[in-house]
């Protein structure tokens, strides 16, 4: 069995600095190659861009991604910051556009990958 290779598309260098000197030395001493990648353009790194850029642009970029890397040892997550994201983010919650308020950071959560997977069924 080939080794896992892991891209994690991240929105700005705080998030990259964290896949360069955390993960990927941790996935490395496991056997898995951790790669980051700026979301949408390549440009974006080292811009001090902030906050997450719209799904659309993370989800083109994950499809491009598995595309381009066809193979079932390839996986692609995101790391992106949810603090102050706006229900638009992906269309949760209807035409209310409702989230679980930011106290409830676990159900927040749920919501947001709930979104996610329903968007890429």
């Amino acid at each position: 069995m080939s080794a896992i290779r892991l891209f994690v598309v991240v929105e700005g260098d705080t998030e990259e600095a964290f896949v360069r000197a955390v993960l990927t030395p941790a996935l490395a001493d496991r056997g898995t190659w951790c790669r980051p990648l700026f979301a949408g353009d390549p440009s974006r790194a080292g811009s001090k861009t902030h906050g997450a850029p719209e799904y659309d642009v993370l989800r083109k970029e994950i499809i491009r991604v598995l595309k381009q890397q066809r193979s079932n040892e390839v996986r692609v997550t995101t790391m992106v910051d949810y603090y102050r994201l706006p229900a638009s983010y992906l269309r949760l919650g209807g035409a209310e556009g409702w989230l679980p308020s930011s106290d409830a950071p676990r159900a927040r959560a749920a919501a947001i990958e709930e979104a996610m997977r329903a968007a890429h069924r």
